[in-house]
């Protein structure tokens, strides 16, 4: 492991210009779409882009916008609990995070828990 991100939100109502603004359109028809997160999909989406960005900025010192990188979610159990990978990154910054980042996320009562893993083969291009 090169590098490691977490991050824990406290799930609070998102505004609808905020939610745009953190999820992509592609990462919203994917995500909203996923039983069980029972509304809470921004506040994932948030967090995981968070561990994303603590994993990486350590390691490679550039800022993450939360456009940059676009984000796919597996739920492995009704328990709320799962994964989520990169699918897609920006050309020229961020092209070789998708094969070399791993994360997980839980929803444990009233927060959100993910975490990002870099493997030390990424590139950011």
């Amino acid at each position: 492991m090169a590098a490691l991100g977490i991050d824990v939100e406290r799930i609070v109502p998102f505004e609808p210009s905020l939610a745009r603004r953190v999820c992509r359109a592609d990462e919203r028809a994917r995500i909203v779409r996923m039983p069980g997160l029972d509304g809470h999909w921004p506040n994932l989406v948030f967090s995981a882009k968070e561990a994303v960005y603590k994993c990486l900025f350590p390691r490679f010192g550039c800022f993450l916008e939360f456009e940059d990188v676009g984000l796919a979610f597996t739920i492995e159990s009704a328990a709320g609990h799962g994964r989520f990978r990169v699918v897609d990154a920006m050309p020229g910054r961020w092209e070789g995070v998708a094969r070399a980042l791993e994360g997980r996320w839980l929803i444990a009562r009233d927060h959100i828990f993910a975490s990002a893993v870099e493997y030390g083969q990424c590139d950011p291009g």
